[in-house]
């Protein structure tokens, strides 16, 4: 008989063991529920990290700009380093791609600018006619720019000469292609010289040029415009292999890295 009772005994201590454990688990289930899911407290500790938002590496882009056939530019997109870099290429400088060898000017010219691109290590290239500049520049708008010296040139609209003095100065379409069509013309001497050997180094207005697109760009893409809307303009207006693709692939890291003021807009030196 005192068996039976110690073996009920044990069986109800076990019965109520498993029962609080039960609900133990219970509570302790819900509350980190709440805790981690529920809880607007918790909300920082579960945003994901930069490594998470931010784009990787692999999203890395770069791009062979050329004006009027003058001026090569060779933008990269690095978003691990938070960066779009531009870099102005000397037309003297000499490339050789395989058995493609020459000047950007000349490989341009001869085998395209996709061969020219290549020559960079560019995996992109756009070519903006002078008439096309002109209307992605009005849609760029007005910025402001430093002059580092006064530059005249022929005015379209007005058919005569306009001097723009140096220092800070509103550029709109008019003036920025204006300014950037007469600095191509000394380039082009330069490069006519360089060809009959008279070397010159033409860095100075392949650095203006570059400055110039660059604080374009960047004043319209950091006020706040749709970036869609540019990347669509900037290929209907430009000769370009740039796909839809490339944009998909790039455009939400690039956003994030905008929203969180991360992407810094910087100019190389010329590439000599």
């Amino acid at each position: 008989m005192k068996s039976r009772q110690n073996l009920s005994s044990v069986k109800a201590f076990f019965k109520a063991f498993f029962t609080t454990s039960l609900i133990i688990i219970i509570i302790s289930g819900c509350a980190f529920l709440y805790f981690n899911y529920f809880d607007g407290s918790s909300a920082e500790a579960n945003t994901p990290s930069q490594l998470e938002i931010f784009p990787r590496e692999e999203e890395n882009f770069s791009l062979l700009l050329v004006i009027d056939d003058l001026s090569f530019i060779k933008i990269d997109y690095a978003p691990a380093e938070e960066e779009l870099s531009f870099q102005g290429i000397s037309n003297q400088r000499a490339f050789e791609n395989g058995i493609t060898r020459g000047t950007l000017p000349e490989i341009a010219l001869r085998k395209g600018y996709s061969e020219a691109a290549e020559c960079v290590e560019a995996t992109r290239y756009a070519y903006f006619a002078p008439n096309n500049l002109y209307a992605f520049a009005e849609f760029l708008g007005d910025f402001s720019f430093e002059l580092p010296k006064d530059i005249a040139f022929h005015d379209k609209e007005t058919k005569r000469i306009l001097t723009m003095n140096a220092g800070l100065q509103t550029l709109d379409a008019r003036r920025m292609c204006g300014i950037i069509s007469e600095l191509s013309k000394e380039e082009e001497q330069e490069f006519r010289d360089y060809l009959i050997g008279k070397t010159q180094d033409d860095s100075e207005n392949k650095k203006l040029i570059t400055d110039i697109i660059v604080s374009a760009i960047k004043t319209k893409i950091c006020s706040g415009a749709d970036i869609e809307e540019i990347f669509n303009r900037f290929t209907s207006l430009s000769d370009t292999d740039i796909s839809a693709y490339d944009y998909e692939l790039r455009h939400s890291g690039f956003k994030k890295l905008l929203s969180y003021n991360k992407l810094k807009f910087t100019v190389k030196e010329v590439a000599k």
